[in-house]
C-alpha cells in the first residue's frame, strides 16, 4: 500500500500537473473558440472521445499488466535475503533490508507498469474517430464479392476491430515479457524449480496470446481484399487459393498452440508444446510466404488472364463505386467540321464565355493593377459564374487579402499587425474572354471601396477577416480604430461590428490567451476592453479542419458574391482506405464530395451542408455531430447557384477514368485502350492540361450551363480520343459523362495544335519578332470548346515587356479543321478561321538608323527567310509568295538604312 501511494504522490501526480498545464491553456482557449461559433457541443464531443478512450486504455493496460505483476509476485516472493548480503546475522537487518527491497521492488512496478500504461493510452488516443466512426455507423448497402460481407465492415468495423487486436497483442507481449522476468528472477534467487501456479500463469498469458494471434490471422484474411498485386487491386488468384487457405490453417493453427499450452499445465507435454510454438513459427515464411509464391509462378504465371479475369472484373467494379465512376455516362461525339459564322451566332452564350485569360497571367496582372498597396495580396484567381444583366456570364475573381509581413518593417510592429490592420478588402472581378486595347483585363469589380458594373455583384460588405493567408489571430473593436481601406494618400478607419471572435471579457480569459500565444500585450494592453474580439484559426483550410478533422478538404477554396455579401465555399471530402478491391489512390481508395462548408470571412461562421446524405460515411458523422451540420436543402439558392464540382476531385476521377473505361477484362488487362491526360504549352513549356470550367450545351435541346471537362487522349499518342465532363448547376450537379470520338478519324489533340500553330508562319513569325524585340510571349491555356458537333481549340497570346510585370492579352489563335489564324480579339480569329480568310502582314516600319533597328530588320528577315522556306516544303505556294515580299521589304529597308548612313 505504502508502494502504490508513493506510486501515487512521485509518478502520478507530477504526470497529471504536467498534462494539466501543458493542456488546459490550449484546450481551454479551445473550448471558448468553439463556443463563440456556438458548436461547443463538437468539442465536447472530441475531447470525451480522445480521453475517454486514453484513460479506458490506459487504466485497462495498468490493471492487467500491474495485476499480473503482482500476482507472480505473490505466487513465488522472491528470497531478498540472498539477493541482498548472504552474512546478515541479525533477523530485525533481515526484515528490514526486506521491506525496503520490497518497497523499491513495488515502487518500481507500479512506476512501470504506469509509464508504459500512459504510453499505450497516447497512441491509442489517435483512434477516436475511428471509434465514433464504428458507434455511428450506417450500411454502405454493398457487399464484397469474396466474404460476402457489407463493406461498412471493412471501413467502420475493421479498424477498430485492427485496434483490439494491437492493444491486446503489445498488452499481452509486455505483461508475459515482465511475468516471466519476475518468475526468473525468483527462481535465480532461490533455486530450485518454479511451482506449479507459476507455470499454469504464464500458461494462461501465453495461449492468451495465441488466441489474440488468432484472431490476427483472421483480420489478415479480410485484409486480403484491400492487399496490391501486379495485375488486380484487391485479392487475385493466388491470394484466395493459396493464401486465405493458410491464413484460415494459420487462425486454427495458433488456437490449437493455445489449447495445447493450456493442456500442458494440466498434463506436461513439453516436448509437444515445444513442438508446436516452433512449427509456428516456421510456417509463416514457408507456408505463408512460399506457397502463394509457387502458386503464383506456377499456376498463374503461365494462363494469368484466365486466372485473374474474375478478380479484374471486381476491382474495376468497385473501383468505378469507390470513386463513383459508375453513372458516367457514355456518348459518342461525331465530328462534322460544318461550323458556320450563323452557327457561331446562335452559340453566342458559350463563346462569349470562352475564356481568354489564363489564370496565371491574370494573376500576375491583379497583383499589379488591383493590389493598390503592399500589404494587400491576390493569392488565388478562381472561375465562377453570375447572371449578369440577364446573361448568363463566367467570370474570374480573386479575394485581395491582408498580409501583415508585408508591411514596412519599421510598421511590423504588434498594434499593427493585430490590432490596426486586420483584414483584407473586397475582390477583383472580371469577364473571361474580354480585354481592353491595351490587353488588360475588363473588370465587373475593381478598386477599393469596390465599383461593381451589375447590381448582382454588389458588395456591401467588403471586409476579410479569414481568408486563405492571413496573420494567426487579430484583435478588434479596441479602442483604437482598425484601417479599413485607403484612399488617395489617406486612410479610412473603422470599428468591427460583427459577432466573430472570442470575446475578451475578463481578465482570466485575456491571460488564457496571453498563454497560448505567449504575447504579454494581450493582457497589458490598453486598447483592449471587455467588449473587444479575439479573432483565431482565420485561415480558411485550418479553421474548417479545426472543427472538422475527419474531413479531408480541398487546397482550393472559392469566394462568391451574393446578396450584397462575401463567402467562402470550401469542398469538403468524405475518405477511407478499406474499400475492397478499388485501386489506392494515395492514402484512400473512397472519396466522396459529400460536404460543402460556407464561412462568413466578415464574422467566420461556419455552416457545414451535407450535400451527399447516401454516403455512408457522411451519414455516421452526422450521427455522431448533429449540431454541426445542416441538410443540403437548407443552403440558400443564391449560394446554390455558385457550387462548384472541385477541380481536385475531378483530377482524381479523370485520372483513374483513364483506365476504368475499360470494362472487358481483357481490354483491361492488356490495357489496349488505355487513356492519357494531354500536355499542353504554358510559354513555351509542356504541362499537363488542367481541368477547366466552361459554359457549354450538352445537347441541341438543352440550355447552356456550367460544367467541368477535361479532354483525353490515347496513352502515347497525341490525337484526341474522348472528353470527360462533369455538370455543375441545378439538379443536374454532380452528372458526370464523356463523349467519345471515333477511332477511325483523326481528331486533333492540344499538342498537335501546338505544334500546327508553330508551322503557321505568319503566326511563327509575331511571335518570333516578339521575342527578339525584349519582349516574352507567353502562349496561355489551350481550351477545346465542343460546339454544334465540331471542335474549335482557342489559345491567347499574352505579351509581357522586360520592363513590365503586367502580362498583356494581345493576340487570340483559333483553330479549327484544317484552319488555324490568329486575330486580335477572338471575333476576328473565329471569323478567320471558319472562312480561310488570312489577315495581310503589316509592313515593317521604316527604321530609325540605331543598332536596335539594325538587328530588328536582320532578324525580321531572317524570321521570313525561314517561313519562306517552310511553306516550300509544304508546297504552299501563295504562302511562300507572301514571306518573300516580306522578306523584299525587309530587304529595302536594309538597304535605305545603310544608304542613310
Amino acid at each position: 500500500m505504502r508502494a502504490f501511494v508513493g506510486f501515487l504522490l512521485v509518478v502520478v501526480l507530477p504526470l497529471l500537473l504536467l498534462m494539466g498545464i501543458s493542456t488546459i491553456v490550449p484546450v481551454t482557449t479551445e473550448w471558448l473558440w468553439f463556443d463563440s461559433l456556438g458548436l461547443e457541443a463538437v468539442y465536447e464531443l472530441q475531447l470525451t472521445a480522445q480521453w475517454g478512450l486514453f484513460w479506458i486504455v490506459t487504466l485497462g493496460t495498468f490493471l492487467f499488466l500491474a495485476g499480473n505483476v503482482f500476482l507472480a509476485r505473490r505466487v513465488a516472493p522472491a528470497n531478498t535475503l540472498r539477493l541482498i548480503r548472504p552474512r546478515i546475522q541479525k533477523q530485525e537487518v533481515v526484515t528490514q533490508a526486506y521491506n525496503v527491497g520490497s518497497l523499491a521492488f513495488d515502487f518500481g512496478v507500479w512506476s512501470a507498469a504506469g509509464i508504459v500504461s500512459v504510453f499505450v493510452g497516447s497512441m491509442a488516443q489517435e483512434s477516436w474517430l475511428a471509434w465514433l466512426r464504428f458507434l455511428n455507423q450506417a450500411p454502405f448497402g454493398v457487399t464484397d464479392p469474396i466474404f460476402g460481407r457489407d463493406i461498412a465492415f471493412y471501413v467502420f468495423d475493421m479498424p477498430v476491430l485492427w485496434f483490439l487486436k494491437d492493444w491486446g497483442l503489445w498488452t499481452l507481449l509486455l505483461t508475459l515479457g515482465a511475468t516471466a522476468g519476475v518468475y526468473l528472477a525468483s527462481r535465480a534467487a532461490r533455486g530450485g524449480s518454479l511451482p506449479r501456479a507459476s507455470r499454469v500463469h504464464v500458461a494462461v498469458l501465453g495461449a492468451l496470446l495465441f488466441c489474440v494471434l488468432a484472431g490476427d490471422w483472421v483480420l489478415q484474411m479480410f485484409g486480403l481484399l484491400n492487399s496490391t498485386a501486379d495485375v488486380v487491386h484487391g485479392a487475385g488468384y493466388a491470394d484466395i487459393h493459396a493464401r486465405l487457405p493458410i491464413m484460415i490453417l494459420m487462425a486454427v493453427f495458433s488456437v490449437i498452440v493455445a489449447g495445447i499450452i493450456l493442456v500442458n499445465v494440466l498434463r506436461p507435454v513439453e516436448r509437444l508444446t515445444t513442438l508446436a510454438v516452433v512449427l509456428w513459427f516456421i510456417a509463416i515464411p514457408v507456408l505463408v510466404g512460399g506457397w502463394p509464391a509457387l502458386v503464383q509462378n506456377l499456376e498463374v504465371g503461365p494462363s494469368e488472364l484466365a486466372k485473374e479475369m474474375p478478380y479484374i472484373e471486381y476491382s474495376i467494379q468497385y473501383t468505378r463505386q469507390a470513386y463513383d465512376l459508375d453513372h458516367v455516362v457514355e456518348r459518342d461525339f461525331v465530328v462534322t467540321d460544318t461550323l458556320t459564322l450563323a452557327d457561331v451566332e446562335n452559340n453566342t452564350a458559350i463563346v462569349q464565355n470562352i475564356r481568354l485569360w489564363d489564370y496565371r497571367p491574370l494573376l500576375q496582372t491583379f497583383r499589379q493593377l488591383q493590389e493598390i498597396r503592399t500589404y494587400y495580396e491576390f493569392v488565388d484567381v478562381d472561375v465562377d459564374r453570375y447572371m449578369l444583366d440577364g446573361e448568363y456570364r463566367e467570370v474570374m475573381l480573386a479575394a485581395r487579402e491582408l498580409v501583415t509581413d508585408q508591411l514596412p518593417e519599421n510598421a511590423q510592429t504588434w498594434v499593427n499587425e493585430r490590432l490596426i490592420y486586420t483584414h483584407g478588402y473586397g475582390v477583383c472581378l472580371n469577364a473571361v474572354s474580354e480585354f481592353t486595347q491595351e490587353g488588360q483585363p475588363r473588370f465587373l469589380v475593381h478598386d477599393i471601396p469596390p465599383a461593381s458594373a451589375d447590381p448582382a455583384l454588389r458588395i456591401d460588405q467588403p471586409a476579410i477577416y479569414y481568408g486563405e493567408t492571413v496573420s494567426d489571430y487579430a484583435i478588434v473593436h479596441t479602442t483604437t480604430p482598425e484601417f479599413d481601406y485607403p484612399k488617395g494618400n489617406d486612410n479610412v478607419y473603422a470599428s468591427y461590428q460583427g459577432t466573430g471572435g472570442v470575446l475578451l471579457d475578463s481578465p482570466l480569459t485575456r491571460l488564457l490567451f496571453a498563454l497560448r500565444y505567449e504575447a504579454s500585450q494581450i493582457i497589458l494592453s490598453e486598447y483592449i476592453t471587455p467588449q473587444s474580439r479575439l479573432m483565431m484559426h482565420r485561415v480558411i483550410g485550418e479553421r474548417v479542419r479545426a472543427v472538422a478533422p475527419f474531413f479531408r478538404y480541398d487546397r482550393d477554396p472559392y469566394m462568391v458574391v451574393a446578396q450584397g455579401r462575401l463567402y467562402w465555399i470550401q469542398d469538403a471530402y468524405t475518405v477511407t482506405d478499406r474499400y475492397p478491391y478499388a485501386e489506392s489512390r494515395g492514402s484512400f481508395n473512397y472519396i466522396r464530395n459529400s460536404v460543402k462548408v460556407v464561412i462568413d470571412p466578415y464574422n467566420g461562421s461556419m455552416v457545414f451542408y451535407v450535400m451527399d446524405d447516401q454516403d455512408p460515411l457522411a451519414q455516421a458523422y452526422a450521427r455522431a455531430f448533429p449540431t454541426l451540420f445542416q441538410p443540403g436543402s437548407a443552403l440558400p439558392a443564391d449560394l446554390r447557384a455558385h457550387l462548384r464540382y472541385p477541380e481536385g476531385l475531378f483530377t482524381i476521377q479523370a485520372s483513374l477514368y483513364a483506365t476504368y473505361h475499360m470494362g472487358d477484362p481483357q481490354v483491361f488487362y492488356n490495357k489496349e485502350d488505355l487513356w492519357a491526360i494531354p500536355n499542353e504549352l504554358y510559354s513555351e513549356t509542356a504541362l499537363p492540361l488542367e481541368p477547366y470550367y466552361v459554359i457549354l450545351k450538352l445537347a441541341d435541346d438543352a440550355p447552356e450551363e456550367f460544367l467541368i471537362m477535361l479532354p483525353f487522349t490515347p496513352a502515347k499518342r497525341d490525337n484526341m480520343i474522348a472528353w470527360f465532363y462533369v455538370q455543375c448547376d441545378g439538379d443536374h450537379y454532380g452528372n458526370m459523362g464523356v463523349f467519345k470520338f471515333s477511332k477511325e478519324r483523326l481528331v486533333y489533340g492540344p499538342m498537335q495544335i501546338e505544334s500546327r500553330i508553330n508551322q503557321v508562319p505568319n503566326i511563327s513569325q509575331q511571335l518570333s519578332l516578339w521575342n527578339q524585340r525584349g519582349s516574352q510571349v507567353i502562349r496561355g491555356n489551350l481550351l477545346v470548346i465542343p460546339i454544334e458537333q465540331s471542335l474549335l481549340y482557342v489559345e491567347p497570346l499574352y505579351l509581357q515587356s522586360e520592363s513590365s510585370q503586367i502580362p498583356e492579352l494581345k493576340r487570340v489563335i483559333v483553330a479549327y479543321g484544317n484552319r488555324i489564324a490568329m486575330g486580335d480579339t477572338l471575333q476576328d480569329a473565329l471569323a478567320q478561321a471558319l472562312t480561310g480568310t488570312e489577315p495581310a502582314i503589316p509592313p515593317v516600319q521604316p527604321p530609325t538608323g540605331t543598332e536596335t533597328d539594325w538587328m530588328a530588320l536582320a532578324q525580321s528577315a531572317k524570321s521570313h527567310y525561314d517561313a519562306a522556306n517552310l511553306c516550300l516544303q509544304q508546297n504552299d505556294w501563295a504562302c511562300f509568295g507572301r514571306e518573300m515580299d516580306a522578306l523584299k521589304r525587309d530587304l529595302e529597308a536594309l538597304y535605305a538604312l545603310a544608304i542613310g548612313q
